[in-house]
């Protein structure tokens, strides 16, 4: 039901019932509705954005970026041509990126990042925090077989959220110094200007992306048939790939070789670099109509179905770039200066090992010797360095500095630490891995790398926070062992970019740390194909272990295989206490184990590349129970032809606030390109257990490119406030994906190249990868606990299919979100359609929602229920019905999905659909013959239509204007009405002590809303504010009083002015006295008094009290007692009230509660400067009476100091007050 109708049928029916004015009911209407829509506009915060925060050291700082790392990687020859291309096309970039940012940012400082491969020099800094692979600009070969097109093309890695930096943007060697490669794409400052948007504020392409499903035309307010593009001032043409005109068919959609063709002679400078950033008149990004002062040249096309469009809800790029950090913080312009460029070299890594030894580390000692073994011997390099260091009450070092061989890597494992005694000092230890590190004169050597190890919380000094500044020379990696660990850990890896990992008991998860360190430097040198935890295996028990070897991995398969006592945990006994055997795929015995005695592990080592399913199988040799740790790893070669299948894993923030959402995401590739169809899972260890979630690769939800090897998975499951550790697992049948990229591109010249292409699959049989991917922190007590932080997540892939225009029908298509962001199931849907783009983007509610009924004004669903939404990422139809019309009418359909709690997503993407076809706008393509089936395009020049809906919205505003301003002046002047007659006096008789509301002499009664007529005996008048000179304050007077009906029925007074004795404090008597029921709950009664039973609506006083109740009743006076809220206690009832002054000068009694039985709390009162403001106190005193002192100046009816009276309320008993003695009502 529309807004109007709903008010209309609303008003009608209040004054039916009330006989309320027409003003107050259209009022009320309206009011009734904004708090309705003021619920819906709040439930429709289902959730926060998602985000990333990203790895990057890249800082602004006054405008200018400082620490963008240009990473050169291993694999690149030495080349010193490429150092100075560098530096000149990256000077370039910055000096066109301050123009297209409006002079607010620049490059102030870029760090090229020399790899280990490459000859040393003097002038070259050692790096400490940049690393390839989590630098902001890969320089790297394609990595890929075969001379498939556009390898050399520039792209960025951005898998991540509109608004939310990347990954990482990729260039290739030859792209830089090859300028014939380069200007397929455009000149390199516009081509970096759009890659660099994607990366660091996260927006979109604006043309139909190749190797993606994206339209490439759409049909747009106006009618017309319009090219994908941004903005509509890009003037072109509609061609097929051959030249020939474009057919639109029967349906009216153009046919799927119709491609837009830009104008290339056009010299009208205008947006936007998100769309083909080659063409000459492309010069900056587009923006808002509010913003480019009638630039029509730079408008946003928000109608276009893009990609940019659909992940960032219309909005242009400049209003995503504006709400990013680097520009929300200020607007002025900055000064551009020379960018500096800075060589750092990777040099080999310095490792510190930082254990923590205390008492609590007993009986994780062990496991944590044998992760370090792994380390060790499996994953540092020769001409590494490792040092090792303890602490406990103290920190002291185990083994100084010692650069790796095959000679010394066991004396290192002798010389991990054996016992744990004492408490913790983590910040002494990190201090002696710094004093370690720095006893070297070699400043060539400066930095390192230290992994922290502990179990407990800090009781000893130093504390972190107190050496945190001492630590910006180093990355520093922390892992936390169990739940009770030092809050402040992870901010020692958060300080340079290290990495924060959990591991809980009964878990591999440090194997699989130790085993997956210095990826980020020097890349993988194995793949983890499984790892695995068996606690308690019985004596005798065999177990076996599965894993899967794929066709990409040329290296050997080396085993690590960890026995402990289950009782103990601690290592034993000898190899006799298992049997390991490994067999191959072709069930050849592939066996070949030694033990280690000082970490009790087995370690397996075969050279064959056999691809398949391997099997590992244990048993228990020994008379007690054994927990086995197992890790297989798949060695890699370097510099191989064929490239093996690689995977890493992260959480997308290191620290979480739900309803924040976080996101886990997870990159398979070879080299860069993309791997597709294996199951991706993950496992995540909570403070409450462990919890499974499944990631995608599917372009629905989370997961915003399609088949771009980077699976995401929502993470929604939280247990309580603490860490929570993910481990990824990889398992199934894998295609390699030939000519695509782990990211999106800039566009391709097709005057120069092919800016459309094919791919080439390859089957990589059955994939096995096992990564782990680091923790976060989630740090809300109420939040982090399972409740409900989130609604449906927003649908991103509506689209328009099978239109009829016959029978006017079309199938709205999409995948259904869950009721927790993709988890799950919603409850409903609400789809709703406009023909007004620009308001229905803005405001979802603006559009109608469409008929559930089959009618001819509006469209309807003709199949399709709105409630029973399917299961997340199921695909959703329903088949939508347009009005019949003459004229060309284009409708806008978006929805929303909402939970069970009524939490709702945000609008999804708009499509558009019109039961007659559109025609392509001008220029004209040449006429091709129509043929019965087909109509070939005929262009009309644009007319004023498009003005009509903005004329009509503008009359219907004037008109809801004057609607409101008459209502506004019916609604004054029924008050002026209301205000002459119900004028009150003001009048305080110091003898009287009472809060009155106007002087009334003798039995003078001022009879308010006679509601009934009287006469028929209904009910006698409803007397209000009567005051008399025995000190009474009447209150609403209902019933007969002592008319016959009910005598005990007293509202404190009677209509025939009959008043109870001084010092009886009079209440209602509600029940049926006379007949010994004692059912005094003293309350309003509005129901049969003589009916035997008490229908009392209860109010204030809920307590039988035999003679003294009293009723805090509402007065219609200037002041206003409300209702309070009195306790039933053993003894005499008073309901309490806390005074505030209100404005205007009045007082308002507001409850407030007691504690306990006769206990009462009592007022007191603060003066300021005009009025009295009563606040509550506690009472001191047993059974001392809670009273509200009110001290007020009676104005011009006293003066001097007896101008101020007091006046006691709600007091008990007959106790005298201050200026008479009756008890106050």
């Amino acid at each position: 039901m529309n807004v109007e109708k709903f008010t209309w049928i609303f008003s009608w029916s209040l004054r039916k019932m009330t006989g309320y004015t027409t003003t107050f009911g259209h009022v009320y209407a309206l009011f009734l509705i904004l708090l309705i829509h003021l619920h819906r506009t709040g439930s429709q915060i289902a959730y926060q954005e998602p985000f990333y925060k990203g790895a990057t050291e890249a800082k602004l700082s006054d405008g200018g970026y400082e620490g963008v790392v240009v990473a050169i990687s291993p694999q690149v020859p030495e080349d010193e041509q490429l150092i100075t291309r560098i530096t000149e096309v990256f000077t370039d970039f910055s000096n066109y990126l301050y123009e297209v940012s409006r002079k607010r940012t620049y490059l102030k400082e870029v760090r090229i990042l020399i790899p280990t491969t490459w000859a040393d020099d003097s002038s070259y800094e050692s790096a400490v925090s940049e690393r390839f692979e989590e630098s902001d600009i890969r320089i790297d070969y394609p990595q890929e077989e075969g001379n498939l097109p556009n390898r050399n093309l520039p792209y960025t890695n951005n898998p991540t959220f509109c608004g939310s930096q990347g990954f990482y943007i990729h260039l290739t060697p030859e792209y830089l110094e090859n300028i014939n490669t380069a200007l397929l794409y455009g000149s390199y400052k516009k081509v970096l200007a759009h890659e660099w948007a994607h990366y660091r504020w996260g927006v979109f392409d604006e043309y139909p992306r190749p190797l993606s499903d994206d339209p490439h035309f759409y049909q747009a307010s106006s009618g017309s048939i319009e090219g994908v593009r941004c903005t509509t001032t890009i003037t072109g043409q509609q061609r097929t790939p051959d030249g020939d005109p474009c057919i639109i068919p029967a349906d009216g959609i153009p046919e799927d070789n119709c491609r837009f063709v830009d104008d290339r002679k056009s010299t009208q400078k205008t947006a936007s670099l998100m769309y083909k950033q080659f063409l000459d008149q492309i010069t900056e990004y587009c923006d808002d109509e509010e913003r480019v002062s009638g630039k029509v040249r730079v408008r946003h096309n928000a109608e276009a179905p893009n990609h940019h469009n659909i992940q960032c809800a219309g909005r242009s790029v400049w209003q995503v770039m504006g709400e990013h950090s680097d520009f929300s913080t200020t607007s002025t312009s900055v000064v551009n200066r020379p960018t500096q460029f800075v060589k750092v070299r990777q040099r080999p890594s310095r490792y510190v090992l930082v254990i923590d030894t205390s008492a609590s580390m007993t009986y994780r000692l062990h496991v944590l010797r044998q992760a370090c073994y792994i380390f060790i011997h499996q994953v540092l390099l020769d001409g590494e360095s490792l040092a090792i260091v303890e602490f406990n009450d103290v920190a002291s070092t185990r083994s100084n500095l010692t650069v790796v061989d095959p000679s010394n890597r066991q004396s290192l494992v002798q010389k991990l630490p054996t016992s744990a005694l004492g408490s913790t000092t983590i910040g002494a230890g990190v201090l002696e891995a710094l004093n370690v590190l720095n006893r070297t004169s070699d400043l060539d050597e400066l930095g390192g790398r230290l992994i922290v190890l502990t179990d407990g919380q800090e009781t000893r000094e130093p504390h972190i926070k107190d050496i945190i500044n001492q630590t910006d020379s180093v990355l520093i990696h922390t892992i936390a062992i169990g739940d009770d660990v030092a809050e402040d850990l992870e901010t020692l890896a958060n300080r340079a970019g290290g990495k924060q990992f959990l591991h809980q008991d009964a878990s591999t998860a440090l194997f699989d740390i130790f085993s997956q360190f210095g990826v980020e430097s020097r890349g993988a040198n194995s793949e983890e194909l499984v790892s695995s935890y068996l606690p308690k295996i019985p004596p005798g028990t065999t177990k076996t272990i599965t894993f899967v070897r794929d066709n990409t991995l040329r290296g050997g398969i080396v085993i690590y295989i960890g026995v402990l006592s289950s009782a103990t945990n601690l290592h034993f006994g000898g190899e006799r206490v298992l049997d390991v055997r490994l067999m191959s795929p072709s069930k050849v015995d592939m066996t070949n184990s030694k033990y280690d005695s000082l970490v009790s592990m087995f370690i397996l080592n075969t050279i064959s590349s056999e691809e398949g399913e391997w099997n590992l199988t244990l048993r228990n040799l020994d008379s007690i129970n054994l927990n086995i740790s197992i890790l297989v790893l798949a060695e890699t070669k370097e510099r191989q032809i064929s490239l093996p299948i690689t995977s890493t894993g992260l959480w997308a923030a290191a620290d979480i606030n739900p309803p924040q959402v976080q996101t886990a995401y997870l990159t398979l590739g070879r080299g860069y390109n993309p791997v597709i169809d294996p199951e991706v899972n993950a496992v995540v260890e909570t403070p409450m257990g462990v919890q499974r979630i499944k990631l995608f690769d599917d372009g629905i939800g989370e997961d915003i490119t399609k088949g771009d090897g980077v699976y995401s998975g929502f993470f929604t499951r939280f247990t309580a406030p603490g860490r929570y550790n993910v481990q990824f697992s990889v398992l199934g049948a894998g295609r390699i994906v030939k000519g695509a990229r782990i990211g999106i591109g800039a566009a391709v010249d097709p005057d120069k190249g092919d800016s459309e292409w094919d791919v080439l699959y390859e089957d990589a049989g059955d994939v096995q990868r096992t990564i782990t991917g680091g923790s976060f922190t989630c740090n809300n007590q109420r939040t982090c606990q399972a409740v409900n932080n989130y609604g449906p997540y927003r649908i991103t892939n509506l689209r328009a299919k099978n239109i009829n225009r016959d029978n006017r029908t079309f199938d709205l298509v999409f995948c259904a979100p869950g009721a927790d962001l993709m988890d799950g199931t919603a409850s409903r849907y609400d789809i709703r359609f406009s023909t007004h783009f620009d308001s229905f983007l803005k405001q979802f509610t603006s559009g109608e929602p469409v008929g559930m009924v089959e009618n001819s004004i509006r469209p309807y669903i003709l199949q399709g229920n709105l409630n029973q939404p399917l299961e997340a990422r199921s695909e959703e139809n329903f088949t939508i019905v347009l009005p019949a019309s003459e004229d060309q009418i284009v409708y806008f359909f978006a929805l929303t999905a909402v939970d069970e709690e009524s939490l709702e997503s945000p609008m999804s993407n708009i499509v558009s659909v019109s039961a007659k076809g559109g025609t392509f706008p001008s220029p004209l393509p040449p006429i091709a013959p129509t043929t019965p089936s087909a109509r070939v395009i005929a262009t009309e020049q644009p007319d004023d239509s498009f003005l009509l809906p903005i004329v009509g919205a503008a009359l219907l505003l004037l008109l809801l204007l004057l609607l409101i301003l008459l209502l506004l002046l019916l609604l004054l002047r029924q008050k002026k009405k209301e205000k002459e007659q119900d004028n009150k006096e003001f009048a305080i008789k110091q003898e009287e002590n009472i809060l009155g509301s106007g002087i009334v002499n003798g039995s003078t009664i001022r009879e308010s809303d006679d509601r009934y007529n009287a006469e028929q005996g209904e009910d006698v008048t409803r007397s209000s504010a009567l005051l008399t000179n025995d000190r009474h304050s009447h209150a609403h007077l209902q019933g007969q009083g002592d008319l016959g009906n009910d005598p005990y029925h007293d509202a404190h007074t009677t209509g025939s002015g009959r008043y109870p004795p001084n010092g009886h404090p009079t209440a209602l008597l509600a029940g049926q006295h006379s007949r010994g029921m004692d059912s005094r709950r003293a309350a309003e009664r509005f129901s049969y008094p003589n009916g035997g039973i008490d229908h009392s609506a209860h109010s204030n006083i809920r307590a039988g009290v035999d003679s003294d109740a009293l009723r805090q009743a509402e007065r219609a006076t200037n002041y206003n007692f409300l209702p309070g809220n009195a306790h039933s206690f053993n003894g005499p009832q008073v309901q309490q009230a806390g005074i505030v002054n209100s404005p205007g000068g009045d007082y308002t009694f507001l409850p407030v509660d007691t504690q306990q039985a006769d206990m009462l709390r009592q007022a007191t009162f603060v003066q300021n400067p005009d009025d009295y403001t009563f606040l509550p106190a506690e009472a001191t005193d047993y059974g001392a009476l809670r009273v509200a002192n009110i001290e007020y100046n009676a104005g011009e009816h006293n003066t001097g100091d007896e101008g101020r009276v007091k006046s006691l309320a709600n007091n008990l008993g007959s106790v005298l007050f201050q200026g008479g003695g009756n008890p106050r009502v």
